[in-house]
């Protein structure tokens, strides 16, 4: 589940590791309208990405799974998106699970096309 890291300690490694295979999984890629991400302040090979910044001059699609859950009763789901086209997906949004924080721009970062009934289906 990670490029980086061991994949236990990667987004998606803590997800299943607290809740094991989701119930669904959706694959999909942006339409081209997210704004691509690069790291700008270290190139050390440690910090690698842990920074990306916006460069708001380009665009590029961006791959992305919605994990969700339906255990218990209680519906959860989970936004990993590929913000520097690494591979390595990263939590962007996270419903019915206040032990996650999602990132506040995560719309933007999906793009202008993104259909957010996506996370609701």
């Amino acid at each position: 589940y990670s490029v980086y890291t061991a994949g236990w300690k990667s987004d998606r490694g803590r997800i299943y590791i607290r809740h094991g295979a989701p119930d669904a999984i959706e694959k999909n890629t942006t339409s081209g309208s997210a704004p691509l991400m690069r790291d700008v302040d270290d190139s050390s090979s440690e910090r690698m990405l842990d920074n990306p910044s916006l460069d708001s001059g380009l665009m590029g699609a961006r791959d992305y799974q919605i994990w969700k859950y339906y255990q218990s009763g209680v519906r959860r789901t989970y936004l990993f998106f590929d913000k520097t086209t690494s591979g390595n997906l990263k939590l962007i949004y996270a419903d019915g699970d206040d032990r996650e924080v999602g990132d506040p721009q995560w719309k933007y970062l999906m793009g202008n096309s993104f259909d957010e009934s996506e996370l609701t289906n």
